[in-house]
């Protein structure tokens, strides 16, 4: 189960599309916030894991997900100013973001299942740690 908090996001059953908006105030420009912020703190990642909620419900309620088009939006929007911009996500990234949630993931459930909270490396082996000068 997959479950997400999402900012907008509008269904369109007549033509099987998602439109997906999440809105990001700033004090920065627009301009300057998609210079900077979303790689800072990884909004894609983010719209990768509600991107795969919508994916979640439409299979719960039995639609073929293939036959959607789902669209990504950030939008940033200026707090000293009146401005936004709609910024659309790539596909791309979005997959490739969702990649390293599910590695991440994975790792977890390793741990959980071993109830080990210390590094995996260490377990794998047998307690050996190969010290390297760039460790300092």
């Amino acid at each position: 189960e997959l479950k997400s908090l999402l900012d907008f996001v509008r269904f369109n059953f007549t033509v099987k599309e998602v439109v997906i908006c999440d809105w990001k105030t700033s004090a920065v420009s627009c301009k300057e916030f998609c210079r900077t912020k979303i790689d800072e703190y990884k909004y894609r990642k983010q719209l990768a894991f509600y991107e795969r909620a919508i994916y979640y419900y439409l299979n719960s309620i039995g639609e073929d997900i293939q036959a959607w088009d789902i669209k990504v939006y950030l939008v940033p929007i200026e707090t000293l100013g009146s401005k936004a911009l709609f910024v659309p996500i790539k596909q791309k990234s979005l997959d490739y973001e969702w990649e390293k949630i599910e590695k991440s993931l994975e790792e977890l459930k390793w741990y959980l299942e071993r109830e080990y909270w210390i590094d995996k490396s260490l377990i794998e082996t047998g307690g050996i740690y190969e010290f390297r000068e760039t460790d300092n």
